[in-house]
């Protein structure tokens, strides 16, 4: 891992020196996010995690070598970044050190965690299991993510600065006993031990007490300085707690709004939003789908894509570009610019469908789009792509009002094209 500051090209173009740049999925998620924020840390000071838990995933192919980050920013893999976890993260210790460790010691320099980030326990892993074997109505990772913001806007959560409290065994006899009072009568499981859940929180704590920061003024401070920054979501805007297909959705704000009370940032410091779309649409759970293609191209899109869920490994829904999401998208998030992933992956098909329209009762009205059968994992300059692709970005620019960026045409991270 080596400073790579200039190297991508994407700084003039994308990040403005000195300005804060906002990475959001703009589907379900699973839009190829952390390639995109791998590259896009070459040129920034410091990137921000600012909501959801280690129901994320984000994968990045560095060196030949894949990692998959749940908790921390992709910017670990730059020896330059300051990676920050910041207020609006659920944090599980167990997971956050077991990223942590998977890498080099010198992240620990660079990683800061606020202390206001509420703790996710192995009683929230056992509400969620719990709750998914009972109705199965959502299809959650099963990580406790829902229980932990639960308790939080209940006001009976445990911060991380708890841990260190004088009164911390109390509150935590008090939120485990609730738990196990859920999972027993409720839920017809077993209890959770309060002793051992409270020892390794203890433990855990210690280890990152450290990195322990009030990230709301780091990050302040960095915008005083002029530094660079990067905000990165996980997941996707179709699921987000109060904006996306409700109830099927995740428990944090994945639209723009989770910027803001995430990370104590306010919209005045937003330079650009860039939005990132997958080419196809996919999604892992349950719930509306209305261009999903539960047939032979369905089948194709998820073979050709490897299309499993980086958290879970869940084989993923597949189905054609909804233009009608996205620019929905694009308007409620104030989009400046689209990034395509995983354009590649419509190389063989003959025919390329996205739906441009819905009739009554939400059914997809597609435009037929005749595919570039051909490779272009290979090119680097927008130019260089085939007509038919081009075809393929005009409409999306068309429907959408927004320029698309730029896209990407392979795993690697070299495999980037900037328009």
């Amino acid at each position: 891992m080596t400073k790579e500051a200039g190297k991508s090209g994407l700084y003039q173009s994308v990040i403005n020196k000195g300005g804060t740049v906002v990475l959001l999925g703009l589907q379900w998620g699973d839009e190829g996010k952390g390639k995109l924020a791998d590259a896009l840390c070459a040129e920034v000071d410091l990137v921000v995690r600012y909501q959801g838990g280690h129901n994320a995933g984000h994968t990045v192919l560095h060196n030949g070598t894949k990692h998959i980050f749940h908790l921390l920013p992709c910017g670990a893999l730059h020896d330059h970044v300051q990676c920050v976890i910041a207020h609006g993260v659920a944090l599980s210790l167990d997971a956050l050190i077991q990223e942590m460790d998977a890498l080099p010691d010198n992240l620990r320099e660079r990683l800061k965690i606020s202390a206001h980030c509420p703790l996710l326990l192995a009683s929230h892993r056992a509400l969620d299991e719990a709750a998914e074997n009972k109705s199965a109505r959502i299809g959650t990772t099963r990580r406790g993510i829902g229980p932990a913001y639960e308790d939080f806007h209940a006001r009976r959560g445990l911060l991380l600065k708890d841990v260190f409290a004088d009164d911390f065994r109390p509150k935590l006899r008090s939120l485990v006993s609730y738990h196990n009072f859920l999972l027993q009568r409720y839920y017809g499981g077993r209890p959770l031990v309060l002793a051992k859940i409270a020892t390794m929180l203890q433990a855990q704590a210690e280890r990152i007490a450290p990195l322990i920061t009030d990230t709301t003024a780091l990050l302040h401070r960095a915008k005083h300085e002029k530094k660079t920054i990067l905000c990165e979501g996980a997941q996707g805007c179709r699921l987000d707690i109060t904006q996306g297909a409700y109830p099927f959705v995740t428990s944090s704000h994945t639209s723009i709004g989770g910027v803001f009370v995430g990370s104590g940032l306010c919209h005045k410091d937003l330079d650009r939003v860039l939005g990132v779309v997958k080419a196809y649409v996919t999604r892992v759970g349950k719930g509306p789908f209305i261009t999903e293609q539960a047939n032979a191209d369905g089948a194709r899109l998820h073979q050709l894509g490897e299309e499993f869920g980086a958290t879970t490994g869940r084989a993923r829904r597949c189905g054609w570009l909804d233009l009608v999401d996205v620019r929905h998208a694009v308007r409620m998030n104030g989009v400046d610019e689209l990034f395509l992933t995983k354009v590649d992956v419509l190389d063989q098909f003959e025919v390329i469908k996205v739906c441009t329209a819905y009739a009554e009762s939400r059914r997809p009205v597609y435009t037929v789009l005749p595919g570039w059968r051909q490779a272009i994992g290979h090119l680097r300059r927008y130019q260089d792509l085939p007509p038919r692709l081009h075809a393929f970005i005009q409409l999306i620019e068309e429907t959408t009002a927004v320029p698309v960026k730029g896209l990407s045409v392979g795993p690697a991270r070299e495999q980037l094209i900037l328009h």
